[in-house]
Protein backbone atom coordinates (compact mmCIF):
# COMPACT_ATOMS: atom_id res chain seq x y z
CA UNK A 1 0.00 0.00 0.00
CA UNK A 2 1.53 3.39 -0.98
CA UNK A 3 2.54 5.67 1.92
CA UNK A 4 0.03 8.37 0.91
CA UNK A 5 -2.97 6.01 0.98
CA UNK A 6 -5.20 6.03 4.07
CA UNK A 7 -5.84 2.67 5.63
CA UNK A 8 -9.51 2.86 6.78
CA UNK A 9 -9.07 -0.07 9.17
CA UNK A 10 -6.07 1.58 10.83
CA UNK A 11 -8.01 4.82 11.15
CA UNK A 12 -10.89 2.97 12.76
CA UNK A 13 -8.55 1.19 15.19
CA UNK A 14 -6.99 4.50 16.27
CA UNK A 15 -10.30 6.30 16.79
CA UNK A 16 -11.06 7.19 20.44
CA UNK A 17 -13.43 4.89 22.27
CA UNK A 18 -16.74 6.39 23.30
CA UNK A 19 -17.56 8.49 20.27
CA UNK A 20 -16.01 11.41 18.42
CA UNK A 21 -16.47 13.99 21.20
CA UNK A 22 -16.68 13.90 24.97
CA UNK A 23 -19.25 15.88 26.95
CA UNK A 24 -17.95 19.20 28.30
CA UNK A 25 -16.66 19.05 31.87
CA UNK A 26 -17.28 22.27 33.83
CA UNK A 27 -14.33 23.35 35.98
CA UNK A 28 -15.19 25.56 39.01
CA UNK A 29 -13.38 28.91 39.27
CA UNK A 30 -12.58 29.62 42.93
CA UNK A 31 -13.14 32.32 44.06
CA UNK A 32 -15.79 33.61 41.68
CA UNK A 33 -14.36 36.40 39.45
CA UNK A 34 -15.50 39.86 40.43
CA UNK A 35 -16.90 40.46 36.94
CA UNK A 36 -18.92 37.24 36.85
CA UNK A 37 -22.65 37.66 36.18
CA UNK A 38 -25.15 37.08 39.01
CA UNK A 39 -26.03 33.46 39.62
CA UNK A 40 -28.88 32.51 37.28
CA UNK A 41 -28.77 28.73 37.80
CA UNK A 42 -32.12 26.94 37.80
CA UNK A 43 -32.78 23.27 38.60
CA UNK A 44 -33.92 20.85 35.92
CA UNK A 45 -36.50 19.42 38.32
CA UNK A 46 -38.36 20.56 41.42
CA UNK A 47 -38.50 24.11 42.77
CA UNK A 48 -35.54 26.22 43.83
CA UNK A 49 -36.39 27.01 47.46
CA UNK A 50 -33.31 29.02 48.45
CA UNK A 51 -29.62 29.69 47.95
CA UNK A 52 -26.90 30.42 50.48
CA UNK A 53 -23.64 32.13 49.61
CA UNK A 54 -20.34 30.71 50.82
CA UNK A 55 -17.47 33.17 51.18
CA UNK A 56 -13.77 32.65 51.82
CA UNK A 57 -11.83 34.42 54.57
CA UNK A 58 -11.26 37.39 52.24
CA UNK A 59 -15.05 37.70 51.89
CA UNK A 60 -14.84 36.61 48.25
CA UNK A 61 -17.68 34.49 46.88
CA UNK A 62 -16.79 30.81 46.47
CA UNK A 63 -20.18 29.44 45.44
CA UNK A 64 -23.69 28.72 46.62
CA UNK A 65 -25.60 25.94 48.27
CA UNK A 66 -28.99 25.54 46.60
CA UNK A 67 -32.01 23.81 48.13
CA UNK A 68 -34.46 22.16 45.71
CA UNK A 69 -37.88 21.02 46.89
CA UNK A 70 -39.15 18.03 44.92
CA UNK A 71 -41.37 14.96 45.08
CA UNK A 72 -40.12 11.36 45.26
CA UNK A 73 -42.45 8.38 45.25
CA UNK A 74 -45.34 10.75 45.88
CA UNK A 75 -43.73 12.28 48.98
CA UNK A 76 -42.16 15.71 49.53
CA UNK A 77 -38.36 15.57 49.48
CA UNK A 78 -35.39 17.86 48.92
CA UNK A 79 -31.96 17.99 47.36
CA UNK A 80 -29.13 20.35 48.26
CA UNK A 81 -26.64 21.03 45.48
CA UNK A 82 -23.44 23.11 45.32
CA UNK A 83 -23.48 25.78 42.61
CA UNK A 84 -20.20 27.21 41.28
CA UNK A 85 -19.12 29.51 38.48
CA UNK A 86 -17.41 27.30 35.92
CA UNK A 87 -15.26 27.35 32.82
CA UNK A 88 -16.77 24.95 30.31
CA UNK A 89 -14.54 23.69 27.51
CA UNK A 90 -16.38 22.00 24.66
CA UNK A 91 -16.06 21.16 20.99
CA UNK A 92 -17.52 24.54 20.06
CA UNK A 93 -15.16 26.52 22.29
CA UNK A 94 -15.02 27.82 25.84
CA UNK A 95 -17.77 29.56 27.76
CA UNK A 96 -18.54 30.37 31.40
CA UNK A 97 -21.69 29.62 33.36
CA UNK A 98 -23.11 28.72 36.77
CA UNK A 99 -23.26 24.93 37.15
CA UNK A 100 -24.14 22.33 39.75
CA UNK A 101 -20.53 21.48 40.60
CA UNK A 102 -18.84 21.01 43.96
CA UNK A 103 -16.46 23.40 45.67
CA UNK A 104 -12.99 21.83 45.95
CA UNK A 105 -11.79 20.98 49.47
CA UNK A 106 -11.08 22.55 51.86
CA UNK A 107 -14.46 24.27 51.69
CA UNK A 108 -15.30 27.31 53.82
CA UNK A 109 -17.89 27.04 56.56
CA UNK A 110 -21.25 28.74 56.18
CA UNK A 111 -21.18 32.32 57.55
CA UNK A 112 -17.38 32.19 57.70
CA UNK A 113 -16.95 35.98 57.67
CA UNK A 114 -19.25 36.32 60.71
CA UNK A 115 -17.31 33.60 62.50
CA UNK A 116 -14.03 35.42 61.88
CA UNK A 117 -15.43 38.79 62.93
CA UNK A 118 -16.91 37.44 66.19
CA UNK A 119 -14.22 35.11 67.50
CA UNK A 120 -15.55 34.95 71.06
CA UNK A 121 -19.15 34.11 70.23
CA UNK A 122 -20.19 30.51 70.91
CA UNK A 123 -21.02 28.51 67.80
CA UNK A 124 -23.92 26.18 67.08
CA UNK A 125 -23.30 23.76 64.21
CA UNK A 126 -26.42 22.45 62.47
CA UNK A 127 -26.97 20.20 59.50
CA UNK A 128 -28.06 22.56 56.74
CA UNK A 129 -28.02 26.27 56.01
CA UNK A 130 -31.69 26.89 56.80
CA UNK A 131 -31.17 25.70 60.37
CA UNK A 132 -27.92 27.64 60.73
CA UNK A 133 -29.85 30.78 59.78
CA UNK A 134 -32.26 30.18 62.66
CA UNK A 135 -29.58 29.97 65.36
CA UNK A 136 -29.05 33.71 65.88
CA UNK A 137 -32.80 34.31 65.88
CA UNK A 138 -33.52 31.60 68.44
CA UNK A 139 -30.38 31.97 70.57
CA UNK A 140 -29.09 35.57 70.70
CA UNK A 141 -25.34 35.74 71.08
CA UNK A 142 -24.73 32.46 69.27
CA UNK A 143 -23.51 32.09 65.71
CA UNK A 144 -24.90 29.36 63.47
CA UNK A 145 -22.88 27.52 60.88
CA UNK A 146 -22.81 24.32 58.86
CA UNK A 147 -20.66 22.59 56.28
CA UNK A 148 -21.35 22.55 52.56
CA UNK A 149 -22.41 19.31 50.94
CA UNK A 150 -24.64 17.65 53.51
CA UNK A 151 -24.13 15.09 56.24
CA UNK A 152 -21.57 12.99 54.35
CA UNK A 153 -19.17 15.80 53.43
CA UNK A 154 -18.17 17.34 56.78
CA UNK A 155 -14.54 16.29 56.36
CA UNK A 156 -14.25 18.35 53.17
CA UNK A 157 -14.67 21.64 55.07
CA UNK A 158 -12.06 23.68 56.93
CA UNK A 159 -13.02 23.67 60.62
CA UNK A 160 -10.05 25.79 61.76
CA UNK A 161 -12.32 28.81 62.55
CA UNK A 162 -13.66 26.81 65.53
CA UNK A 163 -10.29 26.89 67.29
CA UNK A 164 -10.58 28.21 70.84
CA UNK A 165 -14.37 28.40 70.70
CA UNK A 166 -17.23 26.82 72.60
CA UNK A 167 -19.11 24.67 70.10
CA UNK A 168 -22.55 23.09 70.37
CA UNK A 169 -23.66 20.66 67.68
CA UNK A 170 -27.42 20.26 67.13
CA UNK A 171 -27.96 17.16 64.97
CA UNK A 172 -30.90 16.27 62.78
CA UNK A 173 -33.18 13.82 64.55
CA UNK A 174 -32.14 10.72 62.60
CA UNK A 175 -29.25 8.32 62.32
CA UNK A 176 -27.53 10.31 59.58
CA UNK A 177 -27.77 13.40 61.77
CA UNK A 178 -26.19 11.62 64.72
CA UNK A 179 -23.32 10.38 62.54
CA UNK A 180 -22.80 13.92 61.22
CA UNK A 181 -22.73 15.31 64.76
CA UNK A 182 -20.13 12.77 65.87
CA UNK A 183 -17.92 13.51 62.86
CA UNK A 184 -18.20 17.28 63.35
CA UNK A 185 -17.35 16.87 67.05
CA UNK A 186 -14.16 15.02 66.14
CA UNK A 187 -13.26 17.64 63.52
CA UNK A 188 -13.93 20.50 65.95
CA UNK A 189 -11.75 18.90 68.62
CA UNK A 190 -9.00 18.35 66.07
CA UNK A 191 -9.29 22.03 65.07
CA UNK A 192 -8.70 23.09 68.68
CA UNK A 193 -12.18 23.98 69.92
CA UNK A 194 -12.24 24.98 73.59
CA UNK A 195 -15.27 22.77 74.25
CA UNK A 196 -17.61 20.60 72.20
CA UNK A 197 -21.09 19.40 73.15
CA UNK A 198 -23.77 17.55 71.22
CA UNK A 199 -27.46 18.21 71.88
CA UNK A 200 -29.41 15.08 72.74
CA UNK A 201 -32.69 15.48 70.90
CA UNK A 202 -35.64 14.03 72.88
CA UNK A 203 -37.26 10.95 71.33
CA UNK A 204 -40.55 12.79 70.88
Amino acid sequence: MPDDTIDPLAAKRSAPIGGPAEAPKPAPIIPVPLDAPPCDWQPRYGVLAGTWAYLNKEARLVGYSARINCMRDGRPDKDVLPITYCRVDGASGTHYEWCARGVPAPRPLCRLVELLENRRAPVCVCEGEKKADAVTRLFPGYLGTTSMGGAKAARLSDWAPLAGRNVIIWPDHDEAGRRYAAEVAALAIAAGAASVAIVTVPAD
